[in-house]
């Protein structure tokens, strides 16, 4: 009876002992222990990051009651093995719990702004989506130019060059490449309202031809009073079957931003417009409202060449003697011969 007793006694005690364990875990793991006043605490977590690493940093911003409970708890629920790399914007009250279950969707909560300027090409958004909102640069790319997704979101064109709206916008940091680039071809076809689909009828030129023409222009223009006469220059060679010569297709054919020499403009590419008469094959690079308002609204001349003034603006000309005229002006003015 008394050996009953005693067991009895052990039981409970074990009991008890057990149940305050359990209570305590349960007060430290799931009640909120850290406050992130203000704008909050960001965790970044880079890729190849150790899950002690990771459990140092969140020890050191003190978003955890106990560094070894909490790795413990993340080995028990495996969620040191599903961490993903991003950046982790912690509010207010968090728990430990609250702490790993963010951690283990993978999916940032951090919202971030980031602005692509006028005439920048899809791998240049790409590394700005990289370094802003930590895409894969490569896998951006890979998706901006296949055509499947080009085909999949109604556009004329066999990739989103030119398509990619140059904007100010705000995605959760990690953000889908596609569910990206996909927002911003949202945002180029919500300014391409039915206004200016009419008049591209009016006009007697296709979607992408006004893009491309755009394009060229973005590169071109330095002053926003130019870009009307730049297009009507444009229109007039395409009229007159001339090859449009313009440096900015180049460019783009070499892959790289670069002043254009003589052995340049022998390229074999459907980009270089100074072999291939037309327009290039797809837009040279993502225009903004500007270039494309001076493509579908050209100014009325009879210009058929412009070169650079050397102080940011263009000389215009009507023939080819004046043009070069424009071109001996230019050289004496920036090289003093």
């Amino acid at each position: 009876m008394w050996s009953l007793k005693r067991a009895k006694k052990a039981f409970f005690s074990i009991f008890f002992i057990a149940a305050v364990i359990v209570i305590v875990l349960i007060i430290v793991f799931f009640l909120p222990y850290h406050h992130a006043s203000g704008k909050g605490v960001v965790i970044t977590v880079d890729r190849g990051s150790s899950a002690s690493q990771i459990y140092d940093q969140l020890g050191s911003q003190r978003l955890v009651s106990n560094k070894l409970l909490f790795k413990i708890a993340a080995r028990i629920f495996g969620i040191d093995r599903r961490i993903r790399a991003g950046k982790y914007l912690f509010v207010g009250n968090y728990s430990d719990y609250n702490v790993l279950r963010l951690l283990s969707t993978g999916k940032s909560n951090l919202l971030v702004q980031v602005t692509i300027p006028e005439g920048l090409t899809i791998r240049q958004i790409a590394a700005i989506m990289d370094r802003e909102v930590g895409v894969d640069s490569t896998e951006f790319v890979d998706i901006a130019m296949k055509d499947s997704l080009s085909h999949a979101l109604g556009l004329p064109s066999k990739n989103l060059e030119g398509f990619a709206f140059p904007e100010t916008y705000e995605f959760y940091y990690g953000t889908d490449p596609r569910e990206i680039l996909e927002r911003m071809v949202d945002e180029f076809k919500l300014f391409f309202n039915d206004s200016l689909k009419n008049r591209l009828e009016k006009l007697h030129v296709s979607l992408l031809e006004v893009v491309t023409i755009a394009s060229i222009v973005e590169a071109e223009a330095k002053v926003d009073s130019e870009r009307a006469i730049i297009a009507s220059v444009y229109y007039n060679r395409l009229r007159k079957g001339m090859p449009l010569e313009a440096d900015p297709t180049i460019e783009y054919a070499l892959g790289q931003h670069r002043r254009i020499y003589y052995k340049d403009l022998h390229i074999r590419s459907p980009y270089n417009t100074y072999k291939k008469i037309g327009l290039p094959p797809t837009p040279i690079c993502n225009p903004g409202r500007k270039s494309i308002l001076a493509a579908l609204y050209p100014a009325e001349t009879n210009y058929l060449y412009f070169v650079a003034t050397g102080s940011g603006g263009h000389r215009f000309s009507r023939t080819f003697a004046q043009h070069l005229r424009a071109v001996r002006a230019y050289r004496k003015e920036v090289f003093g011969r």
